[in-house]
This record gives structure tokens, C-alpha cells and sequence, in this order.
């Protein structure tokens, strides 16, 4: 993980959940071996002051910086914001959400299980790293 604070511009909201916000960002320089221009995921935390949900933001920080799968999304810096608000900064993977997916009606069965896969990769991989998901 680069240790440097990234410049960025925040772009626009992607979703948000019960305890984070993500967003589109541009990065305004270099960042480590990412190239300015490059578009990440900012995710922050939206309760600072709930110790309970910084302490598992920061275990979501430091699982993202020492697991490895193609299905896990790596952490590429984890900091706080001018707020004291603590984000990480993500690959940002373009494509459609689980939900607007299954707007369009089931899945077909083949995806399902690429799905499931992928998943089951994920959970092995922090598995294998001594760490347990949610």
C-alpha cells in the first residue's frame, strides 16, 4: 500500500451502505504505480465518532491491503479526509450492481454460479489470510 496522501476529484456517488459512502475519483497525479487520470473508488466512512464501525472499517483496510484475489478488491490507501472522516481508495471496476442486474429478471444459471465462484474465492483467499468476513 502507498503510503503518500493521493490528490484526487471526486467525481460523483456510486451507492452508499449503513455505514459507508462510495464515489467516483480521478486521481490529479501519479499516484504509486497509478498514472493521473486513472479513476478509483473512494470509500468513506460515514459514522467517525462509532468506534465499533471505524474499528471494522480499519480491519476492512488492513484485510484489503494483505489478501490477494482476482475477486477482492485491494486497498490502494487507507487515510482520512479534511473532516477526520477515515476512506479507503479502491480500484474502481466499472459494471452493473448486483441489484440492477436482477432488475432485468433472474440470472441465468451459468452467471450464478461464475458468481458464486468468485465469491467462494474471495472467502478463501481471507480465509486463508486468518481473517472471517462480517
Amino acid at each position: 500500500m502507498v503510503t503518500q496522501e493521493p490528490r484526487l476529484e471526486r467525481l460523483r456517488p456510486l451507492g452508499e451502505g449503513a455505514t459507508g459512502r462510495v464515489e467516483l475519483a480521478r486521481l490529479l497525479e501519479d499516484f504509486g504505480p497509478l498514472a493521473a487520470g486513472r479513476e478509483v473508488a473512494v470509500k468513506t466512512l460515514l459514522r467517525p465518532d462509532d468506534d465499533e464501525a471505524r474499528e471494522a472499517f480499519r480491519a476492512e483496510a488492513a484485510a484489503g491491503a494483505q489478501c490477494s484475489d482476482p475477486s477482492l478488491a485491494s486497498v490502494l490507501f487507507a487515510g482520512e479526509d479534511e473532516r477526520g472522516h477515515p476512506y479507503l481508495l479502491l480500484p474502481y471496476v466499472p459494471g452493473r450492481t448486483l441489484r440492477e442486474a436482477l432488475a432485468d429478471g433472474p440470472l441465468p444459471e451459468p452467471l450464478v454460479r461464475s458468481i458464486g465462484k468468485q465469491l467462494f474465492g474471495a472467502l478463501a483467499a481471507l480465509h486463508a489470510s486468518g481473517l472471517v468476513h462480517g
